[in-house]
């Protein structure tokens, strides 16, 4: 081989070794984050109802950036509690 090719294989080999040292560096970085806890203390399934200042903050939010909600309706379910919910499941409440 002459000296242009093996500079040319040295060159791809250094690239490869960086590009898998950054790789590894992302997955350790990847697990830390994956590791630490920073979940809400809910279990599966479980509601959490806001009340009355975190409700009228949420809908002026909403009124603010999505005006028509989505396209979802609001409906009254069994417990008389308006939800929302969209147009092809309202029967369901």
């Amino acid at each position: 081989m002459d000296d242009a090719t093996v500079k040319g294989l040295e060159e791809q080999l250094d690239l490869s070794k960086t590009s898998l040292d950054s790789l590894l560096q992302g997955g350790e970085q990847a697990a830390s984050w994956l590791a630490r806890d920073d979940s809400p203390a809910l279990e599966w399934g479980e509601e959490r109802e806001g009340g009355g200042a975190q409700l009228r903050q949420l809908q002026a939010g909403l009124k603010e950036n999505d005006p028509a909600f989505g396209g979802l309706v609001r409906v009254l379910d069994k417990r008389h509690s308006f939800r929302w919910a969209h147009p092809e499941f309202t029967d369901q409440y």
